[in-house]
């Protein structure tokens, strides 16, 4: 994830529904992902977890 590409790329970016349709989410492993927002050329983390735990 760069900000020069934060929506496209590995990973499978998709942009998330709801109360949370200003973030992305994007895979890192097969059971890990991260959540993340962009906002000008900052990348926000907001979490990075297994789907498993």
């Amino acid at each position: 994830m760069s900000i020069e590409t934060p929506f496209n790329g590995l990973g499978k970016p998709e942009a998330l529904k709801h109360n949370l349709s200003d973030k992305w989410s994007r895979r890192l492993t097969k059971a890990d992902s991260v959540i993340y927002q962009v906002k000008g050329e900052i990348i926000y983390i907001y979490s990075i977890k297994g789907h498993y735990e």
